[in-house]
């Protein structure tokens, strides 16, 4: 996913505080901040308990609730978060759950421009505590609750919620202190216990809480330093496990309400194609239909059920016109010819590399073009909402990775006032940047069903894509094409890399630097826009990437009767932690077999906020189809906080990269995608997936980076070069089945 907060992104909203007055004085401020207190537990479930830092409430009983700011996409994220704060509290780890953060201003996620500034050392003061108040008060205006960039442990657990847990333990010693008369220093807490050795006298958290929540928070209380963790590294089992197993849990799809109209939709299969017939009496005719219409040039109907709704779609028949698009041989040519005829703009340049490439002869020179086709999500959780608009009011449910922003959206998009709407966040069953705020909403769920709601009002309504719907509308993965000139000198490493690249309207402009140690590097991108729309995907640029970087350098080996392995050691010789990486990958793997039809690739990635990974993968193409034998990754991503997620994070990013890689693909045809349903996109069934992943971690004290999307990038490229050497087929695009 992409960068959650840029530097222009925080200024500008420092700028729209100060200049909407909204910059308060102290006074006024604490008593705002006393405010969004109020209401945060007024929003939380506080009878019989206190809400504490706003973030956690604490019962009488001593149980825990974290209300947590990032949604649900199975990530385990909740579970690490939790120990994070934990673990700062010295909680009682058996008494904690976890909840989703309302979407509200007052739980919106300062804590992300806070690491923001102290990651890139930027803001002096922002240690110390005195920009809290512009963090807290632009969060809640910029609407910032995002889930995306693989931050929610490397930032908000970090920086937030370790933050949070410290000053609630602090706060938690006072109370027990004033309530026991004794110093504060004679004080011990363990399990969510305050005891007091010499006399051993003890209160609990649940007693304490009551008081704790007077008492003023420290802004910088005091840390655990790494060796006094005593959570982090340990495996806990997910805090979500047990509601979905048992079905407990409700996603946006389960939601069922009394008296609900379930709404299906019929999109134009091209962008820009007009609905030129449609047969709306035939649609409401069919027994349990209520009603058919047609907005934003889309045929939505509703029903007592979505399978009579989906037969009133069905006999409506109808019929969308216009000029034919382009298809997917015609667009990969394009692409290939805008490599050439630009206009380039430059993204980044390090050194001389036109001055090195015009004095270097033919033969020290290696162009490779490679191309990835249309992605998409292909999530087993179609996109749907539910949206009821009664007496003024609405709610909607919905699986977002952006709640409280989706909800300033519904606001605008219905005309009712922020504070007439309520967003209830659901869980996500698969995402990966499918389900984040779009510049319009234009064609998505959550604009679709508060339209839909306005119509049915005081009845609520349920609209659910189906699979061929949400297959042909998805916000795919652009198809990017690169070339790419590796240049080397007398040492046999290479000291030149030129390369240009188009991949649609995302992220154009981005520089993406590659982690080897090349003197002269250029990077330039053509601008062009995709028929199709496009968006963020697992990986989000580092997917396309990933593969182009580690693709060339294979082929470029291959073609030098170089080894892989060397060359990239040697390119990262100043780089311990990567070295560390694929010297642990090499020695793990042992020697390669080396019999025929067989082959062996590894992939390198750094990235989100310095993760270093590495895959290899051996595989046989001694059958109609590749059979990977093994399957290897070795990740240095700091500090784990939670091992058990974290090898299921790295697990399910390589079959879900393989799956990518060996089959996936949306392709067009005079404009419209050909594929319906998962059976024809070429998601892989278990004949082609690993067996199985060996995931070792290399322990550090860094803190916590980017683990969800690391693993991704450099799957592709391995699987691409273990194939070549198994059948002497060097691919130059994807999918390689």
């Amino acid at each position: 996913m992409s960068g959650v907060i840029t530097r222009r992104r925080l200024l500008a909203g420092g700028a729209a505080l100060a200049g909407g007055g909204v910059l308060f004085g102290w006074l006024g401020y604490r008593r705002a901040e006393a405010a969004v207190a109020d209401r945060a537990a007024a929003l939380t479930d506080t009878r019989g308990g206190r809400l504490l830092a706003g973030w956690v409430r604490i019962d009488e009983d001593g149980a825990v609730t974290v209300y947590v700011p990032h949604v649900d996409m199975g990530q385990g994220t909740q579970t690490a978060l939790a120990m994070q704060l934990i673990e700062e509290m010295d909680g009682d780890w058996d008494r904690v759950s976890v909840a989703p953060a309302p979407a509200d201003p007052a739980f919106a996620n300062w804590f992300l421009a806070l690491a923001y500034t102290r990651e890139n050392g930027e803001l002096p003061g922002a240690e110390a505590g005195w920009l809290d108040p512009v963090f807290r008060i632009a969060a809640r205006r910029m609407h910032m609750q995002l889930t995306a960039g693989s931050t929610a442990v490397r930032t908000t657990g970090e920086f937030g919620f370790r933050l949070i847990g410290a000053a609630i333990r602090a706060v938690m010693v006072d109370s027990a202190a004033a309530a026991l008369g004794v110093p504060a220093a004679e004080l011990s807490v363990d399990s969510g216990q305050v005891t007091h050795a010499q006399t051993g006298r003890a209160l609990d958290f649940g007693t304490l809480a009551a008081d704790a929540a007077t008492r003023a928070l420290p802004a910088r209380p005091r840390q655990k330093a790494v060796p006094e963790r005593w959570l982090t590294g340990r495996p806990r089992a997910g805090l979500d496990i047990p509601g979905k197993v048992t079905g407990r849990t409700r996603y946006a799809i389960d939601i069922a309400l009394p008296g609900m109209l379930h709404a299906t939709v019929r999109h134009p299969p091209v962008r820009g194609h007009r609905l030129e017939a449609v047969d709306l009496a035939a649609a409401r005719a069919v027994p349990g239909v209520v009603d058919a219409l047609v907005e934003d040039n889309t045929l939505f109907v509703l029903a007592d059920s979505h399978w009579h709704a989906e037969q009133g779609a069905d006999v409506a028949r109808p019929r969308f016109a216009g000029p034919a698009g382009p298809s997917s041989a015609a667009l990969t040519g394009d692409r290939l010819a805008a490599l050439d005829t630009g206009p380039w703009t430059e993204v980044e340049v390090q050194g001389e590399p036109a001055e090195m490439a015009g004095t270097m002869a033919d033969a020290d020179l290696f162009d490779v073009t490679l191309d990835v086709p249309y992605l998409h999500h292909a999530t087993l959780e179609p996109m749907n909402a539910t949206a009821r608009m009664q007496d003024g009011k609405l709610d909607v449910w919905i699986g977002h990775q952006d709640p409280l922003g989706a909800r300033a959206d519904a606001a605008t998009l219905t005309g009712l006032a922020f504070e007439d709407v309520t967003l209830h966040p659901c869980p996500i069953g698969g995402s990966f940047g499918l389900r984040v705020r779009t510049a319009p909403e234009a064609s998505g769920p959550l604009r679709q069903v508060c339209l839909l709601a306005r119509h049915a009002a005081p009845r609520a309504v349920k609209l659910i894509w189906p699979r061929d719907q949400d297959m042909k509308q998805g916000r795919y993965r652009p198809a990017a094409t690169s070339r790419i000139r590796i240049g080397s000198d007398a040492t046999g490493l290479p000291v030149l890399w030129d390369q240009t690249y188009t991949e649609g309207v995302v992220a154009r402009e981005i520089a993406h630097p590659i982690p080897y140690a090349i003197p002269h590097q250029r990077f330039r991108s053509v601008p062009r826009r995709d028929p199709v729309t496009v968006g963020a995907f697992r990986g989000v640029n580092a997917s396309q990437h990933g593969f182009w970087r580690e693709a060339a350098l294979d082929a470029w080996c291959a073609a030098r009767g170089a080894d892989p392995l060397d060359i990239r050691l040697r390119l990262l010789s100043g780089d311990a932690r990567g070295t560390a990486v694929l010297g642990a990958l090499a020695d793990v793997l042992g020697p390669a077999a080396g019999a025929p039809g067989t082959g062996r690739g590894l992939g390198y990635a750094e990235g989100f906020g310095g993760t270093r990974c590495a895959v290899g993968f051996d595989l046989t193409a001694d059958g109609p189809r590749p059979r990977i034998l093994r399957t290897v990754a070795v990740v240095d991503c700091g500090q784990v906080v939670n091992p058990l997620s974290a090898a299921q994070q790295v697990e399910g990013a390589i079959v879900q990269a393989v799956s990518t890689a060996l089959a996936e693909r949306i392709t067009l045809t005079g404009g419209a995608v050909d594929q319906s349903y998962l059976s024809d996109y070429g998601v892989i069934g278990m004949d082609a997936a690993p067996r199985g992943a060996e995931v070792i971690f290399i322990l550090s004290d860094a803190p916590p980076s980017g683990l969800g999307e690391s693993a991704f990038p450099p799957v592709s490229s391995a699987l691409l070069e273990a194939l070549a050497q198994a059948t002497g087929d060097r691919r130059a695009s994807l999918p390689l089945m």
